[in-house]
This record gives structure tokens, C-alpha cells and sequence, in this order.
């Protein structure tokens, strides 16, 4: 729990071990461009972090990144293997790329409320669930044997776009009717005042 540290490089490192930099709220640089594999609990609630580089990694454990809320960017070109609770209420994330991932573990990316891109063409095992309450994917890319996941994503995600819209439209006539209501009270004081 280093809260001192604000930048790391670390060269030759292969291997992270489980709960590396758990709940560290200082780290803002991370590289670690030698590293193939992480275990569970990597950087788990750091709230501080805005750049990441792991260029080479592989396999990552279980909650990778849970709970960080300032990463806006993210790039794991290589790995092919997620645990569960990968990037779990992470809403700074608008897009994600994957694209040797093949394998990834429940709970993938659930509560992303801000994600809107997915791309994950050569994924082959999904546990479920994943994607839980990722209402605003609009653009999903996975193999056509998960068609059923990509409907049902982006049925919820124009399902919460109408309910949006309809919201704001609601709020726009609600405006609407109490400007009238505030020019009939004026009316009426100025008639009262005549």
C-alpha cells in the first residue's frame, strides 16, 4: 500500500504477482514493458493511474484495474487471457481493443456505464455474465458464434438511448410547461396590477 510513488519502470520483470499496487492512490505512470504475465489483483482500486503501458502481456488475473476511475486509455494488444472482474466499474473507458484475446473470464467489464466501442474479433470462450449494465455499447465486435451476447448488448444499449431521449424530450416539455405557467402568472399580476 505505497502511497509515495507517483511513477514506475520496471525493464526486465516478466512476472506481477498477485495484489501488485492494491489500493495505491499516488501512481499516476505505470510501464512495465517486459511483463507477459499478472496475477489477481492488479493495481485493484488505484483511483490515480492515467497511464498504463504493457505492451507484451499475455495472461492477466482476476480484477485487473477494478474500481479505477481515471485510465481513459488502454492497450493490451497481445494478451489472450482475462480472469474475471476484468476492468469491473471502470467509467472512464469509452473504447476497448482486444484483438488476440481469446479468452475471457465472468464479469468481464460489468458497470462500464460510459463504454461505447468493444472490439474482441478472435475471443473464442466467454464465461458469463459479462457486459453487465454497459448500457451505452453501441458498436460490438466478436465472432459470429456470440451474436446472441452482441444482440443482447446492443438491444439494452438502444433500449437505454430511447429511455434517454424520451427522458430528455420529457424534461424539454416539462421546461416547456412551466415557462407557460410563469408567463400566465405574469399575465395575471399584470392584469391584476391594471
Amino acid at each position: 500500500h505505497n502511497n509515495l510513488l507517483t511513477e514506475i519502470y520496471m525493464q526486465n520483470v516478466e512476472q506481477i504477482n498477485n495484489c501488485f499496487l492494491c489500493k495505491n492512490t499516488s501512481l499516476v505512470k505505470l510501464s512495465l514493458p517486459s511483463v507477459k504475465y499478472i496475477g489477481d489483483s492488479f493495481l485493484f482500486y488505484n483511483n490515480s493511474l492515467v497511464e498504463l503501458s504493457l505492451p507484451n502481456v499475455l495472461r492477466i488475473g482476476n480484477d485487473f484495474l477494478c474500481k479505477n476511475n481515471t485510465l481513459t486509455e488502454i492497450s493490451l494488444p497481445n494478451v489472450t487471457d482475462i480472469g474475471r472482474f476484468f476492468l469491473v466499474e471502470n467509467n472512464m473507458l469509452t473504447e476497448i481493443s482486444l484483438p488476440n484475446v481469446t479468452n475471457i473470464g465472468s464479469y468481464f467489464l460489468d458497470e462500464n456505464r460510459v463504454l461505447t466501442k468493444l472490439d474482441m474479433p478472435k475471443v473464442n470462450k466467454i464465461e458469463s455474465p459479462i457486459l453487465d449494465n454497459c448500457r451505452n455499447l453501441i458498436e460490438v465486435n466478436l465472432p459470429p458464434k456470440f451474436v446472441h451476447i452482441k444482440d443482447g448488448l446492443l438491444k439494452r444499449s438502444l433500449a437505454n438511448l430511447e429511455e434517454q431521449l424520451k427522458s430528455q424530450q420529457e424534461d424539454e416539455e416539462y421546461q416547456e410547461r412551466l415557462k407557460e405557467k410563469e408567463m400566465r402568472k405574469k399575465k395575471k399580476q399584470k392584469d391584476f396590477e391594471m
